[in-house]
């Protein structure tokens, strides 16, 4: 009974623990300011991510960023473009495919 009681207390705890919030991270990239709001990198195509991106403070949709063909796809659409010369994927890419 007093296992229970613990066990149902130390639920209560951990579950009114606030969790930690994600800072962007945030590059002046040429004259645009490029915040990564979100990323994940893919377990099986370790070249992939998958990211939300701010440009000059505007939410862009989730996309796919291919550091080995250098595509971004955004999966909603299916549209598939190569990266810009100074955009998004090149930062992506540079800062964080290592």
């Amino acid at each position: 009974m007093l296992l229970i009681l613990l066990v149902a207390i130390m639920v209560r705890v951990i579950s009114y623990t606030p969790t930690a919030q994600a800072t962007p991270l945030c590059r002046q990239w040429g004259v645009h300011r490029i915040c990564i709001v979100d990323i994940q990198r893919s377990a099986k195509n370790y070249w992939e991510y998958r990211a939300v991106v701010t440009i000059d403070d505007q939410r862009q949709p989730k996309a796919v960023y291919n550091c080995r063909d250098r595509t971004r796809t955004i999966p909603q659409t299916g549209q598939t473009a190569p990266f810009e010369p100074a955009g998004v994927g090149t930062l992506i890419c540079q800062i964080l495919h290592r």
